[in-house]
């Protein structure tokens, strides 16, 4: 684990935080490292207390408190040696796309072989549509042409949660571009993927 400790992304990350007494509080993660994180919210938990944390861009994190003070506490996570993998893999992604060293758009774009996708909005319509082309952020997609979505509309794509960026106009009229929540790992991001 000494390599783990060497990995640190220092940027806030906005998230929540599920409580032992089951209260639900938003949180920010201040320092995130695969063994643990910083993490600034207003109630307080006592040293040895699990929490479960879900951080935007990074998903659900399983730990205990250490070092609780007035404005949060630390939290280490209790974690299987691949989902640690997968979580150091994401805070290297996450600490080079702020240090501009990688560019989203400049992502590799591929149209799957399943390119049929469900849809769901937030208002829980269901509709199909049709994958123009998919990077590990976000997608392309073809929608019936009566449907309008809004840019900032929540959507489900597949089994996968994102925020509409754009819409599409042109001879994709009716379209509209997603970005996920969470991006695809490199180890799952091939053209057989289905969402």
């Amino acid at each position: 684990m000494p390599r783990f400790r060497e990995l640190l992304y220092s940027q806030p990350l906005p998230g929540h935080c599920l409580l032992p007494d089951g209260r639900e509080q938003a949180c920010i993660a201040r320092r995130l490292s695969p063994l643990g994180a910083e993490l600034a919210l207003q109630a307080r938990a006592r040293a040895g207390d699990p929490v479960t944390c879900r951080l935007d861009r990074v998903g659900l994190l399983h730990g205990h408190v250490t070092d609780p003070s007035e404005r949060g506490f630390t939290v280490v996570f209790a974690l299987t040696d691949a989902r640690r993998e997968r979580l150091a893999a994401r805070i290297a992604w996450l600490s080079a796309c702020a240090d501009g060293r990688v560019e989203q758009r400049a992502a590799p774009r591929i149209v799957p072989v399943h390119p049929e996708v469900a849809l769901e909005f937030e208002d829980g319509f269901p509709i199909e549509g049709r994958i123009l082309d998919l990077s590990p952020s976000g997608a392309a997609i073809a929608l019936d042409g009566r449907l309008r979505p809004l840019v900032g509309q929540k959507v489900k794509v597949g089994k996968r949660y994102a925020e509409v960026v754009r819409i599409l106009e042109g001879d994709r009229e009716g379209g509209m571009a997603v970005r996920f929540r969470l991006p695809f790992s490199p180890e799952t991001f091939n053209p057989s993927i289905v969402l």
